[in-house]
């Protein structure tokens, strides 16, 4: 099967998708590596050569929607098989669902959002069109992967008519290692951050990422004996109206430490001196910084719910996320034993290793080609 041809579907460079394109590039490179041929077709700049102007947005949609369509319908006759890499490309399904083809989703929250499923979540006019595109061309393709049960439920209720389906977890698509005290804080010193400051993390944007519960939850925390000195880093890019309130209300600006746009290096570092990762969302698809955490030595703290829970198992603290300092003495609990904790999480991501996830990939290949 590996003398077969197949082209990956890739995002649109200013649109800046980098977990998305760093998704595709490493399964490319890992299924090229084992032999396989595998290609890339993504759309080009070619109207939207002022990034930074007001029609920026629209000229980009005349590059993706107008443009890379007809190159796409020209060149996908070539190949023996078409894998749609991310959901959000889903409005090129009917071209795509004319050749043997597979599309992995990885999430469907915007269009949950835009049939008005996602309390918080507004979508604009042209969002709102722009979702049911996807959608209605995800309609028309016939076979998929999902990267968790809940995604995968999600998608059989979303998209009827569905002919295969499998689930391929996720896996660790760079390596991770935990880094000394000394060289994590050295880098996080550049951040503002002081040496040998103690801190629990939370990375993540979005009113579903649950900052409110974040700061309530690290709030709980300081108010025990031995943790009044503890910090909070928040990675995101936009700090919600509600989550700055709270931060106000409860008197915790000098300990409270908003970072964004921070390099790969710099999340290593702050998983490695961390005491623990903050991540009670409310709904994902996956919950990729659970794993990245615990491959850094980071003991986690999320979600009671899935898919959080189905990618921690018992190796994390789980707790409700409406409810979230009943969580309080269980995290206690773990923190007395914390090596424990971090060896838990070493165990588990024994799950989601890059060989792992790259022979799923092959597995779906080969049945889709045979």
């Amino acid at each position: 099967m590996k003398h077969k041809r197949v082209l990956m579907i890739g995002n649109y460079p200013p649109d800046r998708q980098f977990s998305m394109q760093g998704y595709r590039q490493s399964l490319m490179n890992g299924l090229n590596n084992r032999g396989w041929n595998v290609e890339v077709a993504k759309a080009q700049v070619r109207f939207n050569r002022w990034p930074h102007s007001k029609v920026s947005k629209w000229l980009g949609y005349m590059d993706k929607m107008v443009l890379f369509p007809k190159d796409l319908a020209r060149r996908a006759p070539e190949y023996d098989l078409i894998h749609l890499i991310d959901q959000g490309n889903g409005f090129l399904g009917g071209i795509i669902s004319q050749h043997n083809h597979i599309a992995t989703i990885h999430d469907l929250l915007a269009i949950r959002a835009s049939l008005g499923e996602m309390e918080g979540w507004t979508v604009g006019p042209s969002g709102m069109r722009f979702q049911q595109m996807i959608l209605s061309g995800l309609r028309q393709m016939k076979h998929f992967i999902s990267i968790s049960d809940q995604t995968g439920r999600d998608l059989v209720r979303l998209v009827p008519g569905i002919q295969t389906h499998r689930k391929i977890l996720n896996g660790l698509l760079t390596p991770q290692v935990r880094l000394p005290r000394d060289e994590a804080d050295a880098i996080l010193a550049t951040k503002g951050i002081k040496p040998g400051t103690k801190f629990v993390v939370h990375l993540g944007t979005g009113r579903y990422k649950n900052h409110v519960g974040v700061v309530k939850l690290y709030d709980a925390l300081r108010q025990t004996d031995g943790l009044q000195d503890l910090h909070l880093v928040m990675v995101t890019k936009e700090l919600l109206p509600d989550t700055a309130e709270i931060i106000g209300t409860r008197s915790l600006e000098q300990t409270v430490h908003v970072l964004a746009n921070i390099s790969d290096d710099e999340v290593s570092a702050l998983y490695s001196a961390a005491e623990m990762l903050l991540f009670p969302s409310l709904i994902e698809g996956f919950g990729l910084p659970i794993i990245e955490a615990q491959a850094n030595g980071c003991p986690v703290v999320t979600s009671d719910r899935e898919p959080m829970s189905e990618v921690a198992l018992d190796s994390a603290v789980l707790v409700d996320p409406t409810n979230i300092e009943s969580g309080v003495p269980r995290v206690l609990e773990r923190m007395a034993h914390r090596q424990q904790w971090i060896d838990a999480g070493t165990e588990n991501i024994k799950r989601f290793t890059f060989d792992r996830w790259v022979s799923d990939y092959e597995e779906a290949y080969t049945s889709m080609l045979s």
